[in-house]
């Protein structure tokens, strides 16, 4: 049994944005194309001072063939730019300055709608997971044998609500882009994934499934959005590596409304739903914004901070998974979709492991904690190996349920400044 936590993240983090409609800011001055992206390599197609369009492909994979569009109309300004992206790296970025004048080579046209012109699409338009994982979707929809398509409407991290937001404000892409990816991927079945409190969405989706499509409720727990915990729930069966291996791939709700626009209008990746949150700032908001964005840039266009003397911690990605970042030079990525802005509170003094086992018992993996750290200490590669390190998925849950670890700044995190 995969084993789950209850997080205090109600009333006081999902609800900062989750009840107010998304800001779209889709004139940025700058964007960045990052050439290295969730550990995938780009390489560049475009040279300095050279003039691009909306959609015009800037950047290709080298080992997926996946490209990167440009999302603005613009002149390329440098090739070596510095941002920070998903996994806390600084990365040499495409530097395109916007023109303004959305001069764009996307062309609407008619797509036969047989599955290998499903596919093609979706990889000549860069669609990728946007879940946080980034593997690109043409590879994982050409399966021959796939009969369940999961959808991961979860969102089981504190905070995060931008997925929450796209099913109110965008409910028929959603809709049709599940029945583009049931083509696609030639599936029996597609199966909706979501809290059962979240019963506005739940009440609307049901307006528009059919016998092909079902809504799987899931309980207010974490991490019940991991691809294990959901395949094993939803068609009682566990894999090694991959959900294909079960006859099952899971999709991002972000991913689904991508393949519908994909499809229907042939609009690339350009666009994508961030939740920007956290107690620093002075207006928490969902952001419908260009890929490429500079993270400055949306701060200066919500409100800003409440206090800019205040010592901040910034969270590129989710409470429990995300990184720490050590400045505001981000780049909004394919796959990124959350960044988390709180008030630094000093740490109590830390006392060392009693080895007390809460890190082994509540793992969804099933790992020692406590074992790994005490080998990794020791540079024991081999005693790493047998641990099943590698099977990590840093869902966080060991550092929230330690408890020398539960001291008042995971609280701040978790239940926030103002929290019960």
């Amino acid at each position: 049994m995969i084993k789950t936590v209850k997080i205090n993240e109600f009333p006081d983090n999902k609800e900062l944005t989750a009840y107010q409609k998304s800001k779209k800011i889709l004139t940025p001055e700058y964007i960045y194309i990052p050439l290295f992206d969730n550990n995938i390599e780009y390489l560049c197609l475009v040279e300095i001072n050279e003039k691009v369009k909306v959609g015009q492909v800037v950047a290709k994979s080298k080992k997926y063939d996946i490209p990167y569009h440009s999302s603005v109309s613009g002149e390329v300004e440098s090739i070596e730019c510095k941002m920070w992206t998903t996994h806390n790296k600084m990365v040499n970025c495409i530097k395109i300055k916007n023109d303004y004048l959305d001069n764009s080579i996307i062309n609407y046209s008619n797509h036969t709608l047989d599955r290998e012109s499903l596919i093609k699409i979706i990889k000549e338009c860069g669609i990728v997971g946007m879940g946080g994982a980034g593997f690109p979707t043409y590879i994982k929809y050409n399966n021959d044998n796939i009969k369940t398509l999961i959808i991961n409407a979860c969102e089981c991290e504190p905070f995060i609500t931008c997925d929450y937001r796209l099913l109110l404000e965008q409910t028929i892409k959603f809709i049709n882009g599940i029945h583009y990816a049931l083509l696609a991927t030639n599936a029996e079945q597609a199966v909706i994934a979501i809290k059962y409190n979240k019963k506005e969405v739940i009440e609307i989706l049901n307006e528009y499934i059919d016998d092909k499509i079902k809504i799987y409720k899931v309980k207010d727990m974490y991490p019940v959005g991991w691809e294990k915990y959901l395949v094993n729930k939803i068609i009682k069966k566990n894999y090694n590596k991959l959900p294909t291996e079960v006859n099952c791939i899971v999709s991002n709700v972000a991913t689904i409304i991508s393949v519908d626009e994909a499809i229907k209008y042939n609009k690339p990746l350009i666009e994508k739903m961030i939740t920007v949150s956290g107690y620093s700032l002075n207006k928490p908001i969902n952001v419908y914004c260009k890929i490429g964005t500079s993270f400055s840039e949306i701060i200066s266009n919500i409100g800003g901070l409440k206090d800019i003397n205040e010592k901040s911690s910034l969270i590129v990605g989710g409470a429990m998974t995300g990184r720490s970042a050590i400045n505001n030079n981000i780049v909004i990525t394919k796959s990124l979709n959350s960044i988390i802005i709180t008030p630094v509170i000093e740490k109590n003094n830390m006392i060392s492991c009693i080895g007390c086992g809460k890190c082994s018992l509540y793992c969804p993996s099933k790992l020692t904690p406590t074992q790994i750290i005490k080998q990794y200490t020791l540079k024991n590669n081999d005693e790493l190996e047998k641990l099943k390190t590698l099977n990590c998925v840093s869902c966080g849950v060991c550092s929230y349920v330690c408890t020398f670890l539960m001291n008042k700044s995971k609280e701040y995190l978790v239940r926030g400044k103002y929290g019960k």
